[in-house]
């Protein structure tokens, strides 16, 4: 009697979940794809999370430069990673729009890559709370990793920066 019951409550939890997923189409003028995110350049999380730049300001033995980094590079790595956030949701939504249109849905597929868009949420809000906890610099790793999983399901990058190759521009130069 207890597992009837469990399954009915379970049928019913899903059965809510499912028409919440699947309510009505959004109209042309709630949907726009000329606002669908694209793939932030791959240096970016690499910048923002950059070690030489630390070890920069450390030379210049000045505390009171090193707490304006610190909180400046916090606050730039927080937007940086709102804004993977905000990409993430968008993308989700559109992929949402496009696969209601779909006859020929992989289950298979489709669940990885909804597994893909909770992991990598989940990844960003972690980061989130690391970032404010320790010095910014300290989950670069985590921070390219979370660039090279959001580079496999955003959309690629603009044609114009494509082909430009990044090159860094040595600072002792005269």
């Amino acid at each position: 009697m207890n597992l009837l019951l469990l399954s009915c409550l379970v049928a019913a939890l899903l059965g809510s979940a499912l028409l919440r997923f699947l309510r009505a189409d959004p109209g042309p003028a709630d949907f726009d794809e000329t606002h669908c995110p694209r793939a932030r350049p791959p240096f970016v999380a690499e910048a923002v999370f950059s070690l030489r730049d630390w070890t920069f300001i450390q030379q210049q033995s000045s505390p009171l430069l090193n707490s304006l980094f610190v909180h400046e590079r916090r606050a730039l790595a927080i937007h940086w990673l709102r804004d993977c956030l905000a990409q993430i949701r968008a993308v989700r939504a559109n992929h949402l729009h496009q696969s209601r249109h779909t006859s020929d849905l992989n289950v298979l597929s489709e669940a990885k890559l909804l597994l893909l868009f909770f992991y990598l949420a989940a990844m960003c809000r972690c980061l989130l709370v690391a970032v404010r906890l320790v010095h910014p610099s300290t989950p670069r790793a985590v921070a390219l990793h979370i660039q090279k999983l959001a580079g496999k399901i955003l959309p690629g990058q603009p044609p114009g920066l494509s082909r430009i190759p990044v090159t860094e521009i040595s600072r002792n130069r005269v």
